[in-house]
């Protein structure tokens, strides 16, 4: 765990650009197809692999759906709101999402993925360093769902690719 908000922004620009990486060495006629897999590790250690596997444009969208659960906790934390819990089921939460956004068009949801994105950088960017305290729960959130979220799914990416 970063020390520091610059510690952790480096870490979500580093991890996020791997994972962009990735996405990229995969041919755009395979962007829709999905990564027969075991399933992609989600943030709270649970998988979750819809029928046929995740694929590029899946992830895309999952990244999306989690950048804006953060971004909606952080802006209500800074009010003086409490956490907001976007589900009570982690993986029919995640079902649901990856349902509604195979209904948009690849263009969709990589604008989206890219837009999200660069919210959510700039909010982190503007929070107080107390955000970033190791251990805190806003620690603890940016974590799980930025930077150790890419990387798993990176690796999921890369062994998809391998193999």
């Amino acid at each position: 765990m970063p020390n520091d908000k610059q510690a952790a922004l480096e870490n979500m620009k580093k991890e996020w650009q791997a994972l962009v990486s990735l996405l990229g060495k995969v041919p755009a006629d395979k962007q829709e197809t999905p990564i027969p897999a075991g399933g992609l590790r989600l943030a709270e250690g649970g998988t979750s692999s819809p029928e046929g596997g995740w694929s590029p444009k899946d992830v895309m969208g999952h990244m999306t759906t989690w950048e804006d659960a953060v971004a909606a906790n952080l802006k209500a934390l800074l009010a003086g709101k409490e956490y907001i819990k976007p589900y009570s089921d982690f993986n029919a939460y995640n079902d649901q999402e990856l349902a509604r956004k195979r209904k948009l068009s690849l263009a969709d949801v990589k604008k989206r993925f890219e837009q999200s994105h660069r919210e959510l950088l700039k909010l982190l960017e503007s929070l107080p360093e107390d955000y970033f305290q190791p251990g805190s729960k806003t620690a603890t959130l940016i974590a799980n769902e930025t930077f150790k979220h890419y990387a798993g799914h990176a690796k999921d990416m890369q062994q998809h690719m391998k193999g």
